[in-house]
């Protein structure tokens, strides 16, 4: 299955966290570009223009939980008092005639436990709006303080195969 997008301009930072399965991405514009995405990983985005956006799809189940934030907003929660970016996210913030930008990278386990509160939210009507949207925000503090690390050369990388992370996940099922 192939899903198609056309062009557009849109000026977003997102991110995807792929909970299960995986999928390959194609972006078709002056540059084609294509990366695989699997379970236990996320996508850290930004678009200017946006050129055609392909998914393809195996028809094996997947499920992602997915957030996009204006890039006003994303500059308001994240600039100086004089309105600059630090460098390391500086790439987020493009203007519209850029295309994609993306950085993929693992989970870590404080993501998840997010990700999984998300998931099993308590709450109804106003207080579920509430909490939910605090777990996003507390999704972006922990994605951007970790491309900080990553950026200033603070992280060790730990991956991960796709198939141990649905191990632990079936674990977690078991018990």
């Amino acid at each position: 299955m192939t899903i198609s997008l056309p062009e557009i301009e849109a000026h977003y930072v997102g991110c995807l966290f792929l909970l299960s399965g995986n999928h390959q991405v194609t972006v078709a514009s002056a540059s084609t570009k294509t990366w695989t995405e699997v379970a236990g990983g996320y996508r850290l985005n930004s678009t200017g223009s946006r050129g055609q956006y392909v998914g393809d799809f195996d028809l094996k189940p997947w499920f992602a939980i997915r957030f996009d934030i204006h890039q006003s907003v994303f500059r308001s929660f994240n600039a100086s008092p004089d309105g600059e970016l630090p460098q390391y996210l500086q790439y987020l913030v493009k203007p519209t005639n850029q295309e994609i930008q993306r950085s993929v990278r693992g989970t870590q386990p404080v993501m998840n436990t997010v990700l999984q509160q998300i998931l099993h939210c308590p709450y109804q009507g106003m207080v579920k709006r509430a909490y939910l949207e605090s777990k996003v925000i507390e999704l972006i503090a922990l994605v951007l303080d970790r491309e900080r690390a990553i950026q200033q050369g603070e992280t060790k990388k730990v991956f991960l195969k796709p198939e141990q992370i649905e191990r632990v996940h079936y674990a977690k099922e078991i018990l």
